[in-house]
């Protein structure tokens, strides 16, 4: 995830993740107002319940009884997004 530009941290305890997004990695200079709706808005639409949490963190929780297969789904959809979220984000 950290190849994808706005991803400027990714963190986890057991199966909860979050994801950090911003402007710039390094200073983590958050996007203003309304990036959390756009990239939630945009995992719903591709089949990944997130939800928003403070100014730029999607985060994580999936059902413990995830199977390893379902993981990979769920992060291939997550890179998805996150690759979408960067496109819109950048044009605005």
């Amino acid at each position: 995830m950290h190849d994808i530009d706005i991803v400027a941290e990714t963190r986890s305890l057991g199966l909860i993740g979050a994801v950090e997004i911003a402007q710039d990695k390094k200073t983590r200079k958050p996007f203003d107002g309304g990036a959390n709706m756009i990239c939630h808005d945009i995992c719903f639409k591709n089949n990944l319940l997130v939800r928003g949490l403070g100014v730029g963190t999607m985060v994580l929780a999936p059902a413990l009884i995830i199977t390893t297969d379902e993981l990979d789904i769920l992060f291939d959809r997550l890179r998805t997004s996150l690759i979408e979220t960067e496109k819109v984000l950048k044009s605005m």
